[in-house]
């Protein structure tokens, strides 16, 4: 079993006891601080919450330390916990790229991915596809696929890649590469019971008279108002449409479903919304395993032959 000796951040590390700690314990404890939760921690780890809790209480007392203040729901980072972390969570990053770097000696993709999508883009046809041929040619290879609609830290939440879908050229960072797969169709739609009471849009000045729905506060200049209902994922967005809300913009990925069950039609379809684009995104400075070259070259295959859908 692997130990760590660590000094007490309050206590001069000459006249310090010295503690062997647990080095699962200790990137539990790193894991829980990061996921912000025990239940989080949990979740990512697959593993009971009160299995989360005892590890870290068993550190606290290895230590002889407090390290986290609990509350009911929530808990606040001790200093001496906040020392720890900062100094403990940059190695336990560096002993998992020896164990990926040992794992990949023979150039045979193997281990596990860890990869970040949002959660619209996460249901489409392109992504599942894309899953399944990668885990059909490399059966060594583990995927962890996260699903959230905020942009992760890639460093700080382990992350080897992420799919963006951005309408604007992502910002200039020295530190990540960006790998364009393909654009994203983009067009307005509206359900056929609205548009029966609410009457079929001609021209884009017209919307100004209808309920608009939109991602967040993502709409188009010519978009003649705010939207009136708003969501940080598109599949909300296309669920009220289809429902009857109003009019809104959607990628081609979600309104497909909606469009083949006529729940859904295209409005407008003359008028042309600029394509988002989709891209990969790694950081610059980590080692391209064999697994993560693997998958980005799959996936600006499978964009190249089948678009994104």
């Amino acid at each position: 079993m692997l130990h760590l000796r660590y000094h007490g951040a309050n206590q001069p590390p000459k006249v310090a006891q010295r503690h062997l700690v647990n080095l699962n314990d200790l990137a539990t404890f790193v894991l829980v601080v990061e996921a912000g939760t025990f239940s989080g921690a949990a979740e990512r780890l697959g593993v009971p919450k009160s299995t989360i809790s005892r590890r870290v209480a068993r550190l606290e007392e290895e230590l002889g330390l407090a390290l986290l203040k609990r509350a009911t729901r929530s808990f606040d980072i001790s200093d001496d916990g906040r020392a720890l972390y900062e100094r403990c969570a940059p190695a336990l990053r560096d002993i998992a790229d020896v164990e990926r770097d040992i794992a990949d000696s023979e150039g045979t993709p193997r281990g596990r991915i860890r990869l970040s999508t949002s959660i619209d883009f996460g249901t489409t046809t392109y992504l599942a596809e894309l899953l399944s041929d990668y885990a059909a040619r490399f059966p060594e290879v583990g995927v962890d696929l996260q699903l959230t609609n905020r942009v992760v830290d890639l460093l700080e939440e382990n992350i080897d890649l992420s799919f963006r879908t951005h309408s604007r050229p992502l910002p200039s960072r020295d530190d990540l590469v960006a790998r364009k797969l393909g654009q994203v169709d983009i067009g307005v739609y509206a359900s056929p019971t609205y548009l029966a009471q609410a009457g079929w849009p001609r021209h884009i000045d017209e919307l100004a008279g209808h309920r608009t729905l939109s991602h967040g506060k993502a709409y188009l200049a010519g978009w003649a108002t705010e939207p009136q209902l708003t969501a940080d994922d598109y599949r909300p967005v296309a669920a009220m449409m289809a429902a009857g809300a109003g009019v809104g913009l959607l990628p081609d990925f979600v309104a497909g479903p909606f469009l083949a069950q006529e729940r859904l039609v295209r409005v407008l379809p003359t008028w042309k919304v600029p394509p988002a684009t989709l891209s990969l995104v790694w950081l610059r400075s980590r080692h391209l395993a064999p697994r993560v070259r693997a998958f980005i070259d799959l996936a600006a295959r499978r964009a190249r032959e089948r678009g994104i859908q």
